[in-house]
């Protein structure tokens, strides 16, 4: 396996912690900046903005881009942005700051699968992939429990200063590892980018948003949130939502694993409507048993395992082919 696979897995695992990590500090942070825990609240929703809007806009404006040029450019986004949002002591700007890191995150992990399947040849297509959202995995998995219970003993800052300290790592180590291909011309680079952006406006493609927006929304809007509902309503302690972020991380690894013979069985229509399903039917169920530690366990078990089995669901599935291409929803 070529070694740059193994940096877009060390940039992957950076992506995963920044998204993830904050949703088990808000109270933490709350108390910190001295604000309340729905204003913190946009400090997770600005980072997935971020990249719901870097995932298909930049990927058709830089279509044409040389790829390494590319993939360090989101490097580079996403590291400075997590610097500022770790220095900064204004809610406001941590907000800006996160969505700008998001702008990385949506567009790095857009090319970098791309660019994965291709080092390796259709053969060792689907492990490189697999390789590469790996990173993303190990982060649920064990960044965010670790993260969540360090964060009882330590600043929400020095979290943030290790995920720039991993997106920088990323970064040198692209820089090291990946060949220079060659840039297009001026007029190719404008029709590709003319042409990216006109696929954006494909009817399966639109739908195949929507249904991934609002998906996340429900599945989003809980976990934010996770840590002062654990807390204010269920009776849990700080160091016990690290506990629950545990089981966050493993159910989001076996929701991975799932999906692939899922979706090979069923298809993937049919596998995102029951992944679908499944996170209304859990998402109801926390608002149901907010009061029992023992059914928010499950609650918080299953959700994130039906929201790790929805984005590799919705990747499978939503593609659009245009000019001989693709664009992945």
């Amino acid at each position: 396996m070529p070694f740059a696979i193994y940096m877009f897995a060390l940039t992957a695992f950076a992506l995963g912690l920044a998204q993830f990590v904050p949703i088990g500090l808000s109270d933490v942070m709350a108390g910190s900046l001295g604000v309340s825990n729905e204003s913190v609240g946009a400090v997770v929703s600005a980072y997935a903005l971020g990249a719901t809007i870097s995932a298909p806009i930049l990927s058709a404006l830089t279509a044409a881009w040389a790829r390494k040029r590319v993939m360090l450019a989101t490097a580079l986004v996403f590291s400075l942005g997590s610097l500022a949002a770790a220095t900064s002591n204004d809610l406001t700007f941590i907000v800006a700051a996160r969505f700008v890191a998001g702008l990385g995150h949506g567009l790095f992990l857009a090319v970098a699968t791309s660019v994965a399947a291709q080092l390796v040849g259709s053969k060792g297509a689907g492990t490189a992939v697999a390789l590469v959202f790996g990173g993303f995995t190990v982060a649920l998995a064990i960044g965010v429990p670790i993260g969540t219970w360090l964060g009882t003993f330590v600043s929400w800052r020095p979290l943030f200063h290790g995920i720039t300290g991993f997106g920088v790592l990323g970064l040198l180590g692209l820089m090291l590892s990946m060949t220079t291909d060659a840039a297009p011309s001026s007029h190719d680079a404008t029709g590709a980018a003319l042409r990216g952006l006109k696929a954006l406006i494909h009817p399966r493609l639109l739908a195949g948003v929507l249904v991934t927006v609002l998906a996340y929304i429900g599945s989003f809007g809980v976990f934010t949130y996770i840590a002062p509902l654990l807390i204010g309503v269920t009776g849990t302690t700080m160091s016990t939502v690290s506990a629950f972020m545990l089981v966050y991380g493993v159910m989001a690894a076996i929701g991975n694993i799932i999906v692939g013979k899922v979706t090979d069985s069923m298809g993937a229509n049919r596998a995102s409507l029951l992944v679908v399903a499944g996170i209304a039917i859990t998402v109801l169920g926390v608002y149901l048993f907010a009061q029992s530690v023992i059914a928010m366990a499950v609650q918080v078990a299953n959700v994130v395992l039906f929201l790790a089995s929805e984005e590799s669901s919705f990747m499978t599935g939503s593609e659009v082919v245009v000019d001989g291409g693709y664009t992945a929803v």
